[in-house]
Protein backbone atom coordinates (compact mmCIF):
# COMPACT_ATOMS: atom_id res chain seq x y z
CA UNK A 1 0.00 0.00 0.00
CA UNK A 2 2.99 2.42 0.50
CA UNK A 3 4.27 1.73 -2.65
CA UNK A 4 1.08 1.88 -4.65
CA UNK A 5 2.34 -1.68 -6.19
CA UNK A 6 1.15 -4.87 -6.79
CA UNK A 7 3.66 -7.81 -5.18
CA UNK A 8 3.86 -11.32 -6.74
CA UNK A 9 1.24 -13.66 -5.91
CA UNK A 10 2.32 -14.62 -2.37
CA UNK A 11 -0.50 -17.78 -1.80
CA UNK A 12 -3.32 -19.68 -3.69
CA UNK A 13 -5.10 -22.50 -3.83
CA UNK A 14 -7.88 -23.99 -6.27
CA UNK A 15 -11.23 -24.28 -5.16
CA UNK A 16 -10.00 -22.54 -1.51
CA UNK A 17 -9.54 -18.71 -0.58
CA UNK A 18 -7.06 -17.36 1.92
CA UNK A 19 -8.60 -16.92 5.25
CA UNK A 20 -6.34 -14.86 7.14
CA UNK A 21 -3.14 -13.78 6.54
CA UNK A 22 -1.03 -14.60 9.23
CA UNK A 23 1.39 -11.54 10.16
CA UNK A 24 4.71 -11.48 12.09
CA UNK A 25 4.25 -10.38 16.36
CA UNK A 26 8.00 -10.26 16.58
CA UNK A 27 9.55 -6.77 17.13
CA UNK A 28 11.81 -7.49 14.31
CA UNK A 29 9.24 -8.09 11.65
CA UNK A 30 6.53 -6.86 12.90
CA UNK A 31 3.36 -7.52 10.64
CA UNK A 32 5.31 -8.59 8.04
CA UNK A 33 3.09 -11.79 6.41
CA UNK A 34 4.53 -14.79 7.26
CA UNK A 35 1.86 -16.92 6.12
CA UNK A 36 -1.89 -17.79 5.51
CA UNK A 37 -4.83 -19.58 6.97
CA UNK A 38 -7.39 -21.62 4.35
CA UNK A 39 -10.35 -24.31 5.17
CA UNK A 40 -10.93 -27.31 3.11
CA UNK A 41 -11.31 -30.20 5.25
CA UNK A 42 -10.38 -28.31 8.08
CA UNK A 43 -8.19 -25.36 8.89
CA UNK A 44 -5.11 -25.47 7.69
CA UNK A 45 -2.09 -22.84 7.48
CA UNK A 46 0.62 -22.09 4.69
CA UNK A 47 3.55 -20.77 5.70
CA UNK A 48 5.84 -18.20 3.76
CA UNK A 49 8.75 -18.14 6.26
CA UNK A 50 10.45 -21.15 6.27
CA UNK A 51 11.21 -20.47 10.10
CA UNK A 52 7.74 -20.33 11.03
CA UNK A 53 6.59 -23.51 9.12
CA UNK A 54 9.04 -25.34 10.99
CA UNK A 55 8.05 -24.18 13.68
CA UNK A 56 4.37 -24.91 13.19
CA UNK A 57 4.99 -28.54 12.06
CA UNK A 58 6.73 -29.22 14.92
CA UNK A 59 4.13 -27.96 17.09
CA UNK A 60 1.32 -29.27 14.98
CA UNK A 61 3.30 -33.01 15.43
CA UNK A 62 2.61 -32.18 19.13
CA UNK A 63 -0.73 -32.58 18.98
CA UNK A 64 -1.76 -35.23 16.14
CA UNK A 65 -5.76 -35.10 15.50
CA UNK A 66 -6.14 -31.75 16.86
CA UNK A 67 -6.20 -28.23 15.46
CA UNK A 68 -3.38 -25.97 16.94
CA UNK A 69 -2.35 -23.10 16.43
CA UNK A 70 0.05 -20.51 18.27
CA UNK A 71 -1.27 -17.79 20.53
CA UNK A 72 1.20 -15.64 21.89
CA UNK A 73 5.20 -16.15 22.21
CA UNK A 74 7.92 -14.37 23.46
CA UNK A 75 10.50 -12.74 21.40
CA UNK A 76 13.30 -15.68 21.51
CA UNK A 77 10.60 -18.43 20.97
CA UNK A 78 11.75 -20.06 24.94
CA UNK A 79 7.90 -19.55 25.56
CA UNK A 80 5.17 -20.63 23.19
CA UNK A 81 1.52 -20.40 23.89
CA UNK A 82 -0.41 -23.17 22.76
CA UNK A 83 -4.18 -23.34 21.59
CA UNK A 84 -5.57 -26.69 20.45
CA UNK A 85 -9.56 -27.56 19.58
CA UNK A 86 -10.80 -30.91 17.98
CA UNK A 87 -14.18 -32.40 17.91
CA UNK A 88 -13.37 -34.02 21.02
CA UNK A 89 -11.43 -30.86 22.48
CA UNK A 90 -13.57 -28.00 23.00
CA UNK A 91 -10.28 -25.73 23.49
CA UNK A 92 -7.23 -26.11 25.21
CA UNK A 93 -4.25 -24.06 26.52
CA UNK A 94 -0.75 -25.29 26.58
CA UNK A 95 2.54 -23.70 27.64
CA UNK A 96 5.78 -24.85 25.52
CA UNK A 97 8.84 -23.44 27.58
CA UNK A 98 12.68 -23.98 26.13
CA UNK A 99 11.17 -25.74 23.17
CA UNK A 100 11.03 -28.81 25.61
CA UNK A 101 8.79 -28.35 28.72
CA UNK A 102 5.09 -28.78 27.64
CA UNK A 103 2.33 -28.02 30.43
CA UNK A 104 -1.65 -27.71 30.37
CA UNK A 105 -2.51 -24.23 31.84
CA UNK A 106 -5.72 -24.03 30.75
CA UNK A 107 -9.22 -25.41 28.78
CA UNK A 108 -11.93 -22.80 27.20
CA UNK A 109 -15.03 -25.23 28.58
CA UNK A 110 -14.01 -27.00 31.52
CA UNK A 111 -17.08 -28.10 32.09
CA UNK A 112 -17.87 -29.86 29.08
CA UNK A 113 -17.47 -33.80 29.62
CA UNK A 114 -15.35 -34.83 26.63
CA UNK A 115 -16.22 -38.39 26.94
CA UNK A 116 -20.33 -37.48 25.63
CA UNK A 117 -18.56 -35.20 22.33
CA UNK A 118 -18.86 -36.89 18.88
CA UNK A 119 -16.55 -36.84 15.70
CA UNK A 120 -16.96 -34.67 13.09
CA UNK A 121 -17.76 -34.78 9.52
CA UNK A 122 -16.63 -32.99 6.03
CA UNK A 123 -19.91 -33.00 4.07
CA UNK A 124 -20.84 -31.97 0.47
CA UNK A 125 -24.86 -31.06 -0.42
CA UNK A 126 -26.08 -29.81 -2.75
CA UNK A 127 -28.72 -26.41 -1.91
CA UNK A 128 -31.57 -25.44 -3.85
CA UNK A 129 -29.85 -23.62 -6.46
CA UNK A 130 -28.00 -26.69 -7.19
CA UNK A 131 -24.61 -25.13 -5.32
CA UNK A 132 -22.79 -27.58 -3.78
CA UNK A 133 -22.27 -26.83 0.10
CA UNK A 134 -19.13 -27.92 2.07
CA UNK A 135 -20.68 -28.49 5.83
CA UNK A 136 -19.31 -29.97 9.02
CA UNK A 137 -21.56 -32.01 10.67
CA UNK A 138 -21.32 -32.94 14.50
CA UNK A 139 -23.97 -35.65 15.75
CA UNK A 140 -24.39 -37.79 18.49
CA UNK A 141 -24.40 -41.63 18.94
CA UNK A 142 -27.60 -43.53 18.69
CA UNK A 143 -30.15 -42.94 16.60
CA UNK A 144 -32.10 -39.32 15.89
CA UNK A 145 -33.97 -37.38 15.69
CA UNK A 146 -31.19 -35.39 17.78
CA UNK A 147 -31.86 -31.66 18.97
CA UNK A 148 -29.02 -29.24 17.11
CA UNK A 149 -27.08 -26.04 17.52
CA UNK A 150 -26.29 -24.32 13.97
CA UNK A 151 -23.14 -22.27 14.62
CA UNK A 152 -22.82 -20.99 10.86
CA UNK A 153 -19.34 -19.46 10.06
CA UNK A 154 -18.25 -20.05 13.52
CA UNK A 155 -20.06 -17.41 14.62
CA UNK A 156 -19.70 -17.99 18.76
CA UNK A 157 -22.47 -15.06 19.06
CA UNK A 158 -24.92 -16.11 16.63
CA UNK A 159 -26.56 -19.75 17.50
CA UNK A 160 -29.24 -21.34 16.24
CA UNK A 161 -31.23 -23.47 18.19
CA UNK A 162 -33.33 -26.29 15.55
CA UNK A 163 -35.01 -29.76 15.81
CA UNK A 164 -32.52 -31.97 13.62
CA UNK A 165 -34.64 -35.05 11.78
CA UNK A 166 -33.49 -37.88 10.50
CA UNK A 167 -30.44 -37.45 8.03
CA UNK A 168 -29.24 -33.91 7.64
CA UNK A 169 -30.91 -31.31 6.59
Amino acid sequence: LATNTYSDRLFGLKSVDAGTVIRSRKLKNYGRAIGFSYTSDHRKFYFTDPEEAALFKAIDDLFPDTHARLVSRSEDDNIIIIYTNSAKDPGTYYMLRDKARLDKIGEDFPLIDKEKLSDTRYIKYTARDGREIAAYVTAPEGKGPFPAVVNPHGARGLVIVAAMTNGYS
